[in-house]
């Protein structure tokens, strides 16, 4: 029995694979922490794109919710909400669950 306890062989192969196992999970957690902050940051983009061309069209009398939701599809998002508040438009965009609003009007 003390011989078995003694001999060491094959605990490489374990220990890589542990390795190996640590390294693959910290591999997923980064890969969907990254798509997360990804997809936000688009929302926020899409977000401010929109608001910027819905802005536009408004002050030259166009439907800005029209003009915005177009940006929005071609950002690959959702206008969740979109309303003209005075000059301005005021709108929340939605890419893969993540949200971001914005507001734009005249300069």
């Amino acid at each position: 029995m003390s011989r078995l306890l003694r001999d060491d062989s094959g605990n490489a192969t374990i220990v890589a694979a542990g390795i190996i196992a640590a390294l693959a999970s910290l591999c997923f957690v980064v890969a969907a922490v990254g798509g997360e902050r990804l997809a936000a940051h688009q929302a926020r983009l899409a977000a401010d794109l929109s608001a910027a061309a819905g802005a536009h069209a408004l002050a030259y009398g166009e439907d800005g919710c029209d003009e915005a939701g177009r940006v929005a599809a071609l950002n690959h998002a959702d206008l969740t909400t979109c309303r003209p508040e005075d000059t301005d438009i005021v709108l929340t965009a939605r890419v893969d669950g993540e949200e971001a609003s914005a507001r734009a009007g005249p300069i």
